[in-house]
């Protein structure tokens, strides 16, 4: 049957244009008429410019009978995901889209330009639509300005952003971020693609949520960092009553809100794994806008505040003074001593230590135990076509180090990727990247609990078509073993992961909601051993290189089931003879069909058949036949959503998803 629908992106954007400074609310326009050949039907938006952008609108207006309608109202500080329209709009052959950009520019001296680069602004407004397929339309863009006569005649109130604080409008519990309905009204739309069915789901490495964890009476602020110490605590760092905004920082990186004073309230808290009951916590009156936190193999406990572009590291304690610190109060800057919105930092057993710099600097910084700088890692992605070059980041939001497998692995943000390097050279080996990242890789965790080492990874904030989710992977063989999520299927805005030593809890940490997870361990491994043989054959095409020269990618059209065989030891045969029961069902149902096929070939079928009849209630039809291509295809009707942005990727260097104020904070 051919597919019915189509689904793509329609993006709307400016480019070499001008605004001037001074300006209190200035606009960028851009219009086109619809060449269509049949109806497309909007049902999302997402808006997207830089520090400058207030707010972004877009409008159908039909030439007909000369009137406007609001389809879309956005503010660019807000996450970069696309939210769903309140209603789903047709857009005829002769319709004209249009979008307004409204900039504030009064703190600005020279003008700017609109471009790709993050020092220039941008002014995209992106509609996501389904078609018939017999428009063979996937994707579609408007640049600029077709129709100069209708930017003098757009409604005047689009100049009012909507609140700057995203929690004013989308809290939780709303009906575009319910938490409740976040999966399920994701995959009712139409054009929307299921990835779910893709996942492996292995008895090994399956976790459910903890109910009432933490209790009730703790309460955090933005849980943007978690870790295990060493006796199995669960340390979190939060923001407390700090977010952070569109406007916490200057166009130079300089956070303006230093006159507010620190976070009031205790911002490093420690649970008892085990009950959720908070411990003790510390860091009160201490810290701006707390981003990292790692405890080490010896319990020190290492910080980064983006606000302060320092590292801290604490004793084990906590206390108000700490062991060590990189960077100057407040001032942002690249080199031996300085940084520019620190994310992460990664501790080697022998105290030497990588710290990912971060926001401005694209790269990872590598001391000796005392905070001598020895090496650097990484720049800034560039903004052309195709994948980014190893090596380069936008946003290198996560580190962590395997020091059995030899390898430190980089959770590469905006590029959607986890990156892994020699430790010892810092040289390339590959680098993981699968489609249900959803182009966001947000944090990692590590755990040398199994053979080939286990890397976890959380994928970014929740979009209208995808959901947000956990995953595992073997670190040597790069197989996705299994994932996780919150019982309605999706995070909202993961920020962060954690793991005991053994993976039987895992813990993650959301901006918005404030929020922490924690997910234990279905099936113990003691009950179901599960060996990862997989062969050379069965993995997923992987390229590996020993330096920077080429890009060794990991890439799933569909994603492997890994397969397991079963170590049958003497203390769970009999879990081990249930499986086996299991897996004779298939063998035999096999059987009994195939002689049932036989017999009615030789028409020795034809009297079991009537007698069945009676038996059954009702004779086989010969029309109900057993579609297995409607079983195993529930999207007929679709194709692949086309996710293409003109503006190769999110260029702002600014941390997204703070599901706040913030467009890009983090």
């Amino acid at each position: 049957m051919p597919q019915r629908f189509l689904a793509g992106i329609h993006v709307l954007y400016a480019s070499n244009r001008i605004i001037p400074p001074g300006q209190y609310s200035y606009h960028i326009d851009v219009n086109c008429r619809m060449l269509l050949q049949e109806s497309m039907f909007l049902f999302a938006y997402r808006v997207h410019t830089h520090s400058l952008g207030t707010s972004v609108s877009g409008y159908k207006y039909n030439m007909d009978n000369s009137s406007w309608s609001l389809l879309a109202k956005g503010n660019p500080h807000w996450p970069q995901a696309f939210y769903p329209m309140s209603t789903t709009v047709r857009v005829q052959p002769g319709d004209v889209l249009a979008a307004r950009c409204t900039y504030n520019t009064m703190g600005k001296k020279t003008p700017t330009t609109i471009g790709r680069d993050a020092s220039m602004e941008m002014c995209n407004l992106y509609f996501m639509y389904y078609a018939l397929a017999s428009s063979r339309r996937s994707s579609g863009k408007c640049e600029n300005i077709e129709l100069s006569g209708l930017a003098q005649r757009m409604p005047s109130d689009d100049d009012r952003p909507k609140d700057g604080n995203y929690r004013t409008v989308f809290k939780e519990g709303s009906t575009t971020y319910q938490e409740t309905n976040v999966a399920d009204d994701h995959f009712n739309i139409p054009g929307a693609i299921d990835h779910r069915h893709h996942l492996p789901s292995t008895s090994q490495f399956s976790y459910k949520t903890s109910t009432g964890w933490p209790t009730p009476k703790a309460i955090l602020g933005q849980v943007v960092a978690v870790s295990v110490d060493r006796d199995g605590n669960i340390v979190v760092f939060h923001r407390g009553s700090h977010i952070w905004s569109a406007w916490s920082f200057n166009d130079d990186d300089v956070y303006v809100r230093v006159e507010e004073g620190p976070i009031p309230e205790p911002t490093v808290v420690t649970f008892d794994a085990a009950n959720g009951h908070p411990l003790y916590q510390w860091g009160d009156k201490m810290f701006y806008l707390p981003h990292g936190l790692t405890v080490d193999s010896q319990g020190f406990i290492w910080v980064t505040d983006v606000a302060l572009h320092q590292i801290h590291k604490y004793p084990p304690s906590g206390g108000r003074h700490p062991l060590l610190t990189l960077g100057k109060a407040f001032t942002p800057g690249r080199g031996d001593s300085l940084f520019c919105k620190p994310t992460s930092v990664a501790v080697t057993s022998a105290g030497d230590f990588f710290v990912a710099d971060g926001y401005c600097n694209a790269r990872v910084a590598h001391f000796d135990k005392n905070g001598k700088f020895l090496q650097e890692l990484g720049e800034q992605s560039p903004n052309v076509p195709g994948p980014p070059p190893p090596g380069t980041f936008v946003i290198p939001h996560k580190v962590v180090v395997a020091e059995r497998e030899g390898l430190l692995c980089v959770a590469d943000r905006e590029n959607g990727r986890i990156q892994c390097f020699a430790l010892t050279d810092l040289t390339f080996r590959f680098q993981i990247a699968i489609p249900e990242f959803q182009h966001q890789l947000y944090s990692i965790a590590y755990s040398a609990a199994e053979a080939g080492g286990i890397l976890l990874a959380v994928s970014g904030p929740v979009v209208v078509a995808n959901s947000s989710r956990g995953f595992l992977f073997n670190l040597t063989s790069r197989n996705l073993l299994g994932t996780f999520a919150p019982p309605n299927g999706t995070f909202t805005a993961p920020h962060d992961v954690a793991c005991s030593k053994d993976i039987e809890e895992v813990y993650v940490g959301e901006i918005n909601p404030d929020k922490l997870w924690r997910f234990v361990r279905d099936v113990h491994r003691s009950m179901k051993k599960i060996l990862i043989t997989t062969s050379e054959a069965e993995r997923p095409h992987v390229t590996h290189h020993g330096g920077n020269s080429h890009l060794a990618n990991m890439s799933f059209g569909t994603l492997p089931v890994n397969p397991g065989g079963l170590d049958e030891d003497s203390d769970n045969f009999g879990v081990s003879m249930v499986i086996m029961a299991l897996l004779a069902i298939p063998v035999l149902s096999f059987i009994v069909i195939t002689v049932i096929v036989r017999l009615r070939k030789r028409g020795k079928l034809k009297v079991a058949q009537s007698s069945g009849k009676n038996w059954l209630g009702s004779g086989m039809n010969s029309q109900s036949k057993f579609d297995l291509g409607k079983l195993l295809n529930p999207h007929r009707g679709f194709d692949r959503v086309a996710l293409e942005e003109s503006d190769g990727g999110i260029s702002s260097d600014s941390d997204v998803e703070e599901f706040n104020a913030a467009t890009r904070k983090a």
